[in-house]
């Protein structure tokens, strides 16, 4: 009985937009007082619906811009059959019918034939049409540019957002809701940073936080990591932090890599806009509650981030061809571009408000406060060649009166040891041994930050 229901569903989402369009063929056709003929009447015929439907999402976004595309495209090829010279003859729908219905049977068999099995489209409960059911129901499908984003604006804004994504599924990454203290430490540092101080790549206990734990048992170090944001996110959750938990001391990781060119991405919870507007004084949240609003999420988010078209979800486990396009949609997803617009000296000052902002949100609250910074593998292996951001992020944080670790000298020196620092190439992550390098070195650093 389901796959019928199914059978019917997918019928429907191919059938009554082909006849909506036909009907507004016959609509347009019977007022001009016959059909239209040409290429140019055949592409406005058929093109019309798609821009219509495209627009209509961006403003109602009930549905993925990819659903929208289809389903527009399906109206203009019911429209061009109603209303063009070129489909009069019964005969001449027929063919174009069977035309399709053999190029689809031909694309079946070749990507039978050439190409590799497709990878699974993961889903919860099956296919799901309308986007916010979609998004929840396949979150893991999604890049750790929206992920992250999620995560972040579920703890700034804890139950006041409800959520594109449900990323209570994410169990390896530590909010201060799910954080449960251990009891008995003399110590509890807590470790903000991106995917580079998270550990990805690694396993959860060879990451250096985990490694420090084992080295300090009687300090509770908690990785409160995520991966895929920067400084903005960092403030964010660590206000959160501080205020749910007692933390003797913070430490933020600032990855050269990404971290000055990242900030002030937008977030859905700020109704697509950065978190913080910047003023004299430092930064401050710019929703105080949390904005969700779909219909600001503008065509490159909802291009990058809408789930492929329904159709062809719901024909994953029968055809091959429908693997592949899913396949390729989901592959474009983590290639969103940052939507920034900022010169590096703005990201800086930005960088400099941001941190003295959780400067004085943590010594009100009596919490120690260190950055250290974290050099990008370009870097390490080619020093001169590469573009090194490190001495002016550290130089930022002392300007503010931060204390900083600067963790490029030894990082440098344990590679020019021969130590294999980093996972294979091109990744820009750790490997265990450079998460081993970090760990004794911050073991003798941070305890000196008291």
């Amino acid at each position: 009985m389901e796959w019928l229901l199914a059978a019917c569903r997918t019928a429907a989402v191919i059938a009554v937009p082909i006849g909506a369009g036909a009907l507004v063929g016959v609509a347009v056709s019977r007022w001009r007082g016959r059909r239209w003929r040409g290429v140019l009447a055949a592409l406005i015929l058929g093109a019309t619906p798609v821009v219509v439907a495209t627009a209509l999402v961006l403003h109602f976004p009930v549905v993925g811009i990819w659903d929208a595309i289809v389903e527009g495209a399906l109206a203009g090829a019911g429209a061009l059959l109603a209303a063009h010279e070129a489909f009069t003859a019964s005969a001449d729908i027929t063919t174009a019918m069977v035309s399709c219905g053999v190029a689809l049977v031909v694309l079946e068999l070749a990507c039978r034939m050439f190409l590799a099995a497709p990878p699974a489209f993961p889903t919860a409960g099956g296919p799901h049409f309308f986007l916010a059911d979609a998004m929840r129901a396949g979150t893991k499908s999604f890049s750790w540019d929206l992920r992250s984003k999620e995560i972040v604006c579920a703890i700034a804004y804890g139950d006041q957002y409800a959520g594109l994504l449900d990323v209570a599924a994410e169990r390896d990454i530590v909010t201060p809701r799910t954080f449960v203290p251990r009891a008995g430490v003399a110590r509890r540092v807590l470790h903000v940073g991106d995917s580079m101080t998270f550990g990805m790549g690694v396993a959860r206990t060879e990451a250096f936080p985990a490694l420090l734990g084992r080295l300090e048992p009687e300090t509770e170090h908690v990785n409160a990591a995520i991966p895929g944001i920067a400084p903005d996110g960092y403030v964010a959750v660590l206000h959160r932090w501080i205020a749910a938990h007692p933390i003797d001391l913070a430490v933020m990781y600032v990855f050269e890599g990404n971290d000055v060119a990242g900030l002030d991405d937008r977030y859905p919870c700020c109704r697509w806009r950065s978190l913080f507007t910047y003023g004299p004084e430092g930064a401050a949240m710019r929703c105080p509650t949390a904005d969700l609003d779909m219909r600001a999420a503008g065509f490159t988010w909802l291009w990058y981030n809408s789930p492929p078209p329904y159709v062809v979800r719901m024909l994953i486990p029968h055809s091959a061809a429908a693997g592949h396009v899913a396949a390729a949609i989901v592959n474009q997803m983590p290639s969103m571009p940052l939507l920034l617009s900022e010169s590096e000296a703005e990201q800086f000052d930005h960088l400099e408000r941001l941190l003295r902002t959780a400067r004085d949100d943590l010594q009100a609250r009596g919490v120690a406060f260190a950055v250290v910074v974290l050099p990008v593998r370009e870097w390490v292996e080619h020093g001169a060649q590469a573009h090194h951001l490190a001495p002016e992020i550290a130089a930022v944080a002392r300007r503010v009166g931060i204390a900083v670790l600067d963790a490029s000298d030894v990082v440098a020196g344990a590679a020019a040891r021969g130590d294999h620092l980093f996972l294979d190439p091109p990744d820009p992550h750790f490997a265990p041994a450079g998460h081993a390098v970090l760990a004794a070195w911050l073991h003798e650093k941070l305890a000196m930050l008291r």
